[in-house]
């Protein structure tokens, strides 16, 4: 864990940015301030499951209604869910946390295209959450 966290800021690999752009195919509050923030930003890996913290070089503010946005979900290989979620903090986006639901080891990153988009910023006469995708 101690490589990971002495890992310097970079630009996004290929992989991260179609993750991220399937994120952002969803509609949500904030999203084009996020799209440009993400754009102008480096990013670290911050854990083995390869969540990223975003050091974002504008200064651009999302309005969000809430610090999670937006979700993807999909299932790994061997059936456990994994999920990735976009952390806004004070409107600039923060994080990308990717996780499975029994901790394990991911076995393989779907295609994001695959990924079931959940959209958490809601109006009040919405659903808790509404899968958009």
């Amino acid at each position: 864990m101690d490589e990971i966290n002495n890992l310097a800021y970079r630009k996004p690999l290929d992989s991260e940015k179609r993750i991220i752009e399937r994120l952002l195919g969803g509609e949500f509050f904030g999203r084009d301030q996020i799209r440009a923030q993400i754009n102008n930003s480096l990013v670290k890996k911050i854990d083995e499951d390869g969540s990223l913290r975003f050091d974002v070089k504008i200064n651009v503010k999302a309005d969000v209604r809430q610090r999670i946005p937006i979700e993807a979900e999909c299932e790994d290989s061997d059936g456990v869910t994994i999920h990735v979620l976009l952390h806004v903090v004070e409107g600039t986006v923060y994080e990308l946390e990717i996780y499975k639901d029994d901790s394990s080891k991911i076995v393989q990153m779907p295609d994001p295209k695959h990924f079931r988009l959940l959209k958490l910023d809601k109006h009040p006469e919405e659903g808790r959450y509404k899968n958009i995708r």
